[in-house]
């Protein structure tokens, strides 16, 4: 019994024990836990600090410097320490623990291909690195360790800079002002991009023209509105959005400012956008070179641009075509229309050093107008001098012997075609006949490319007096040209031409020189025609079965593509500071510098009239002997004649088209076949000061 119960007491002892351990083994558990949670914080704490005064030490010594760059290593170093002092920011490491460094800021790419920031050392840079080092006692759980380090040390690193130079140009249509002929075009022409109706009035296209909206303020709102965070302009720049949410939150920005009129165009235009409409990015319209501060983003942008080249930019992505009234260019008689084959970059900020270094690269600042396909397709008259003159041309006397009777082949007298046939009593004979058709498509189709006109920074000065300077290598748009016959029919033609394959066009035929295949019957001197329809006969000859270009042809077609004019546009704040404003300043008349290029204008017209006739070669055998191949080469040594006459007829329905299609309507859509204007500002040095790194 006693042993039993003492067996029972250590029983207890031992669970007592076990007890006794578990809670020490817990207790020492949650210590380090909680020596743990605590050092993190406090290490936090500390590093947040140490960054904290890193940031202001920075800031304040980039921007006293770029105030006074005459500062050496000492000065700018003084001024950092001055920042940190107990005083003021109360920094609690050794004077020791500031470093202080003059440099340049750049982009780098890191393993993933993302863009970074970089500093690197330099005398000739204008941000200010200070790295800050402190330290302080380790964590409480290494202090438990035999022999374990008691000390850490942080270290935090922060860049700024100022004064860095900031260039802008902008490419536009130097429209000054719009009328109500303009306005209708645009409520058309946009109308068709978005494949919608667009009813926006003179006042409200006026109000847009002559209003401007703050990028900065823009790209705030639009953050808000596409739930990026503001300050993150580079996400707001290639996040994809409606093109309704753009003008909308545009629309915003005008009613604060007070722009009244201008915004409730942009409301009106919201309305009329359909809802397939394909998501655009702001940065394929406005380009930033990567690293700009924040301040390169202070600028006023035309609003009239921003919502031409949003619809523009999304007219590129679909399929839509604009049909444009022929009665709205004061024309007849024939069908326009057009497309964006590529979208304009209408704005380019950015470090004009950069760009210098290499104008082509990563940190080029570019701009450049839209790509624009027109589209006419035009009916031709088929009587009148054409026929007159190819008349002229085959009854000349010249080729009396060519056959007997010219204008029989002509008019397709068919007892003169065939008063060779000897038929007495009775007789049937069959004979492939000639058959000319002047004309047989009467429809022309032109395709025009107004190719891109662009500009570029490749060089920029600053001097010390004030005097400032921005070099801009410019291109004027070029022009392809493609007419002759693209399809079918009307519809045909303006699908092909618009076809991602780019643009087919075939001769348009002037004279084709054919034949049919008759039947002559003849009892007791009766004679009937019958004319060869697939596998029977007609005596119908509009429904028998033609071979074309048996006995040769003539057409027309034109392919080319006309030169471009290029120039360097060379700015200067002189003779005032308009001429060359800093980049947060509007834009004026003075800013604006046009390359010229006129000529391509009288070069498509040139093109278009001037046209050089084919000839093509009889690919039949046995119709009228050689005859045919003879009258086919008649043509083409008398060639001026009948060219002159065409070139009248096309002349004289083309002109009033292109004319106001070219000079008019493609300058408001800010793609201009004449001048190309470029706008530029530069600030050289702005006391804005940005945290970068």
């Amino acid at each position: 019994m006693n042993t039993l119960q003492l067996g029972k007491v250590s029983s207890k002892c031992q669970q007592r024990g076990v007890m006794t351990i578990l809670a020490a083994l817990t207790l020492t558990t949650l210590i380090a836990f909680l020596a743990l949670v605590v050092d993190t914080g406090r290490l936090y704490l500390e590093k947040r600090t140490l960054q904290k005064n890193a940031d202001l030490a920075a800031i304040e010594t980039a921007l006293l410097y770029c105030r006074d760059q005459e500062l050496d290593e000492a000065g700018r170093r003084a001024i950092a320490l001055d920042a940190l002092s107990a005083s003021r920011n109360n920094f609690l490491g050794e004077e020791g623990g500031i470093i202080v460094k003059l440099g340049l800021v750049g982009a780098s790419t890191d393993e993933n291909g993302a863009n970074r920031k970089s500093f690197t050392e330099d005398n000739s840079g204008k941000a200010i690195q200070v790295t800050l080092s402190r330290t302080v006692p380790a964590s409480l759980f290494e202090s438990f360790s035999f022999g374990g380090n008691n000390t850490v040390t942080l270290s935090r690193t922060a860049v700024a800079q100022a004064c860095q130079p900031e260039a802008l140009i902008t490419i536009d249509s130097g429209i000054v002002s719009i009328d109500s002929s303009q306005s209708a075009l645009l409520n058309t022409v946009l109308g068709g991009f978005l494949g919608s109706t667009v009813s926006l009035s003179v006042g409200e296209w006026n109000g847009l023209l002559t209003s401007d909206i703050n990028l900065l303020s823009y790209l705030d709102a639009l953050a808000i509105d596409l739930g990026v965070a503001v300050g993150s302009y580079d996400e707001v720049l290639s996040t994809s959005a409606s093109l309704g949410d753009f003008l909308a939150v545009a629309a915003d920005v005008l009613t604060a400012d007070g722009n009244i009129i201008a915004a409730n165009g942009l409301q009106a235009l919201v309305l009329a956008i359909p809802l397939a409409t394909p998501a655009i990015q702001l940065g394929e319209l406005i380009s930033v070179q990567s690293g700009a501060p924040d301040v390169a983003f202070d600028i006023a942008i035309s609003a009239l641009d921003l919502t031409q080249a949003s619809i523009q930019l999304a007219n590129t992505k679909n399929a839509l075509v604009a049909n444009i009234p022929v009665s709205l260019l004061g024309v007849a008689g024939a069908t326009i229309h057009l497309k964006v084959l590529e979208e304009p970059k209408i704005y380019a900020i950015g470090n004009p050093e950069d760009a210098k270094s290499d104008p082509y690269g990563s940190d080029q600042i570019y701009v450049r107008s839209a790509q624009v396909r027109s589209f006419i397709s035009l009916d031709l008259p088929v009587a009148g001098a054409t026929l007159s003159a190819l008349e002229a041309l085959l009854s000349n006397p010249l080729v009396a012997g060519v056959t007997s009777s010219v204008n029989s082949l002509l008019a397709l007298d068919l007892a003169g075609v065939l008063s060779d046939l000897t038929c007495l009593l009775s007789c049937s004979q069959e004979k492939d006949i000639t058959h000319i058709q002047i004309l047989p498509t009467p429809r022309l189709d032109i395709a025009i490319d107004i190719g891109r006109a662009e500009a570029r920074v490749s060089d920029y000065s600053c001097a010390d007096n004030g005097d400032k300077s921005l070099t801009v290598p410019a291109q004027s748009a070029v022009a392809g040209i493609a007419a002759g016959t693209m399809g079918t029919s009307t519809a045909d033609a303006s699908n092909n031409a618009f076809s991602t394959a780019g643009v087919n066009v075939d001769p348009l035929a002037l004279i084709d020189i054919g034949s049919k295949h008759i039947r002559k019957r003849c009892v007791l001197a009766i004679c009937t025609i019958d004319y060869k329809k697939g596998t029977g006969w007609t005596t119908n000859s509009a429904l028998a079965d033609r071979t074309a270009y048996t006995g040769g042809g003539i057409g027309l077609k034109v392919d080319t593509n006309l030169l471009t004019g290029t120039d360097t546009l060379n700015y200067y704040n002189i003779p005032a500071d308009t001429f060359l404003p800093n980049i947060d300043q509007t834009l004026d008349a003075d800013a604006f510098q046009q390359l010229a290029a006129s000529d391509l204008v009288a070069g498509v017209s040139d093109s278009l009239s001037g046209i050089e006739l084919e000839f093509y070669p009889p690919s039949g055998a046995g119709i009228g002997g050689s005859n045919l191949g003879e009258v086919t080469t008649l043509v083409g040594s008398v060639a001026d004649t009948l060219l002159a006459s065409i070139d009248s007829i096309i002349t004289g329905v083309l002109a009033p088209i292109l004319d106001p299609l070219l000079n008019d309507l493609l300058d408001l859509l800010g793609v201009s076949l004449a001048e190309t204007n470029v706008g530029s500002a530069l600030t050289c040095e702005s006391n804005k000061v940005e945290l970068v790194i």
